[in-house]
């Protein structure tokens, strides 16, 4: 009988399974450099605001939120980074999320909340669909929320590529892991 050790790295990557999560699919230099891409460029493109006066549409020049989207949220994040982040969980997560602060009824800041933080609680109603978020047990309202959703069939939380594909980016995940002990192990073994 001839042993088989789990330790192979055929072997592991043939039978291991990984959860793609987003820590490991920021592993991946292809996925990692076009969500880069891609969040770098909504970053750097400038919001504005627009109204609809009668029947035609005209931007809103002097608002005092186009500075929180455009430059300080009024969070630790500035807002290149606050939407390169929101771009990073829209894609990776099930969405991404920023805090509405806004006490007394007049947008005061924006604070992004990363999506592993976020709890969705639906109700049960598939046709009068609610639902609350949950951060550290405090339940909050949707409307207490900027959300950006992918592929969402409720309006609470969308589908991430991770989700979506994960097949695809284990095999990717796991052929990086396969390579990288063929060069810690000085190359394949005699015969391979």
């Amino acid at each position: 009988p001839v042993e088989v050790s789990y330790e192979d790295s055929l072997l592991q990557a043939i039978l291991g399974s990984t959860a793609i999560t987003k820590k490991t699919a920021l592993q991946i230099p292809t996925v990692a450099s076009a969500i880069d891409l891609i969040s770098g460029i909504v970053a750097s493109t400038p919001i504005k605001l627009y109204r609809l006066n009668e029947s035609k549409v005209e931007e809103v020049p002097n608002d005092y939120r186009l500075s929180l989207l455009n430059d300080d949220t009024g969070d630790t994040l500035n807002a290149h980074d606050f939407w390169k982040a929101i771009i990073t969980d829209y894609y990776l997560g099930k969405g991404g999320y920023a805090y509405i602060n806004k006490p007394k009824a007049k947008v005061v800041s924006l604070h992004y909340v990363e999506e592993e933080k976020i709890i969705i609680q639906k109700n049960i109603d598939p046709i009068f669909k609610d639902y609350e978020i949950l951060i550290n047990g405090q339940a909050y309202k949707p409307y207490d929320f900027i959300k950006i959703l992918r592929n969402s069939k409720d309006g609470a939380s969308g589908t991430g590529i991770t989700t979506e594909h994960s097949k695809v980016l284990e095999v990717a995940y796991e052929s990086l892991i396969f390579e990288g002990n063929i060069v810690k192990k000085g190359g394949n073994k005699k015969g391979f």
